[in-house]
């Protein structure tokens, strides 16, 4: 296990920035959206951005109670809506959770529920221009629980990453490629181990394979264990495979350089901050790195450089509590060495008494960019990828007359050719929360 003794510190704890204002060398606020179609809550997940084009991804309430799907697709440059779809399977709770898109078309993934009230495994794709659905896939896999997690794509397929729930109560890891133009499916999987209990979380392609993490849950063993797959993309064969790492979640993967990525939390409350580093062709463990001290659940992401140099991950961590108060919580970012796992640099954000996460992060063109919460705001915050140097920051406060220690918060973020487009969810002034997207001048 790695020490993690940096080359770079830097503790940067700042107050307060007053409601939507960006300071330092670039952050502008170009254009944003606050969708609130009837005054009930509204969340935005997930974004991605290319070929001119933004899309967020997330729910929106409606007048019967229920969760509808949102997918909305702008013009990066300007903020034009382009095209809009609010799904309503069932009159009953849908939600997408993760976006990809590439010059065809949008795939969006999710969970959706039938008329039985059984939740679906939920994949639709979009054309990217006009917003017409091309095809969808609703699965329940036998079971009465399933959803659809985290997806990735290239040229040749789309694959998709989720789980299903059996009757008997015990999960299995989904994971299903399919034909972008049609739909088709071209493999599916579950879980492979005898007496395994799971769930996949996130997916990257690179080359010939498919790295799926989640967890694992192994019959008798106490758990649950991280879990890393390599798939053959052309025959959903495992490549590799490990689970281990006891009381311990992966929730995102990046691969650069030979290297497997993994972020999420471990420990025995499955609470410690923990990234490793596994060979890509093999999945020996390369390198391990842990905070061992208290994180968030869900709250965990990583983004590498085009180099395959340094690995970005994002978080929170724990403080000592002030006097009078029983919640003291960082927004977290840290660069490695993906070669040695050599702690580069480090930034712990925290104002005063602050519930402060960091929820993804994202590099582009040698600046970091990282996107969470900090109690009642949206938070975005660049870096030099470099030194960790803290280049320019906006908090932006969706209701200044209101504390909102959990909700209100940038949840995704996307860029492109200079741009940053960053999601969220904002409470408004009646009370209910609004899907939110902004973009930013990069530099």
């Amino acid at each position: 296990m790695r020490t993690g003794i940096p080359t770079y510190l830097f503790l940067l704890v700042l107050t307060l920035v007053p409601n939507g204002l960006a300071w330092g060398d670039g952050g502008d606020l170009l254009w944003q959206d606050r969708f609130d179609p009837i005054g009930r809550n509204d969340t935005a997940l997930d974004v991605a951005a290319g070929w001119g084009r933004v899309v967020a991804v997330g729910s929106t309430e409606s007048a019967a109670g229920d969760k509808d799907i949102v997918v909305r697709t702008y013009d990066a440059k300007t903020g034009e809506l382009l095209w809009h779809d609010q799904v309503d399977l069932s009159s009953r709770d849908d939600e997408a959770s993760a976006v990809v898109m590439d010059s065809r078309c949008v795939i969006v993934v999710g969970t959706g529920t039938d008329a039985a009230e059984n939740k679906e495994f939920l994949v639709r794709a979009y054309d990217v221009k006009q917003g017409m659905l091309l095809w969808e896939d609703r699965s329940v896999f036998s079971s009465f629980s399933a959803g659809a997690h985290g997806v990735d794509m290239d040229s040749k397929r789309i694959v998709v990453v989720g789980h299903a729930t059996d009757s008997d109560g015990q999960s299995r890891i989904i994971v299903r490629a399919y034909e972008p133009e049609t739909g088709r499916l071209l493999w599916g999987t579950q879980s492979p181990m005898a007496g395994e209990r799971g769930v996949a979380r996130a997916v990257a392609l690179k080359g010939p394979w498919a790295y799926v993490v989640g967890w694992d849950n192994l019959v008798g063993r106490l758990g649950p264990f991280v879990s890393v797959r390599a798939y053959d993309l052309e025959t959903g064969a495992i490549r590799w495979e490990s689970v281990n790492s006891t009381n311990s979640r992966a929730l995102y993967v990046a691969v650069s350089a030979g290297r497997v990525i993994v972020v999420g939390q471990g420990g025995d409350s499955v609470d410690d901050f923990l990234i490793r580093a596994q060979d890509a062709q093999s999945g020996e463990l390369m390198w391990e790195d842990r905070t061992f001290v208290s994180t968030g659940y869900d709250n965990a992401a990583v983004a590498v450089d085009n180099e395959g140099k340094r690995a970005f991950v994002a978080g929170w961590v724990k403080f000592e509590p002030e006097p009078g108060y029983e919640n003291t919580e960082a927004f977290l970012v840290r660069a490695y060495d993906v070669s040695s796992g050599l702690l580069l640099w480090e930034d712990k954000f925290l104002p005063s008494k602050c519930l402060c996460h960091a929820l993804d992060i994202a590099e582009d063109s040698g600046r970091v960019f990282a996107v969470g919460r900090a109690t009642s705001s949206f938070v975005v915050r660049s870096y030099e990828a470099n030194t960790g140097e803290l280049l320019w920051q906006d908090q932006f406060i969706p209701n200044p007359d209101l504390v909102d220690y959990f909700e209100t918060g940038a949840r995704g973020i996307a860029t492109q050719q200079g741009r940053v487009f960053v999601v969220g969810v904002g409470k408004s002034g009646a009370g209910d929360s609004d899907f939110i997207i902004r973009a930013y001048e990069a530099k």
